[in-house]
């Protein structure tokens, strides 16, 4: 099991739909817009919401940083490179690989290099 926790990182998961989603648990006590967003969400993609103490979150975050949302997922599948070559075959693309990239500096000089090429 994976866990997702934090009203953003939770969210965006459910947006990027990477992944499959065992459940959501919410904090019981909060109650305000974005997590009605989030039950929304979770309702028209039929992933079950429980409403948990805020002692059951932090265990399963592994701290008490979750603002009220841990989402229960699978983990994330990534495609292998040769499948991104071999879906990009024929198309003019450019594919950047990086690894090891620390400064954000160079990742934004590498990303507006790639857009100009």
């Amino acid at each position: 099991m994976n866990y997702i926790y934090g009203l953003n990182a939770v969210t965006e998961a459910i947006k990027a739909r990477g992944r499959a989603f065992q459940w959501v648990g919410l904090a019981k006590e909060r109650h305000d817009l974005r997590l009605q967003r989030i039950i929304e969400e979770c309702r028209k993609l039929g992933v079950p919401v429980r409403f948990l103490q805020r002692t059951e979150l932090d265990r399963m975050a592994g701290n008490a940083a979750h603002q009220g949302v841990v989402a229960v997922t699978s983990a994330k599948q990534y495609s292998g490179l040769d499948d991104v070559v071999e879906s990009k075959r024929g198309t003019y693309s450019l594919i950047v690989v990086l690894d090891g990239v620390e400064d954000p500096h160079n990742l934004g000089a590498i990303l507006r290099t790639a857009d100009a090429a």
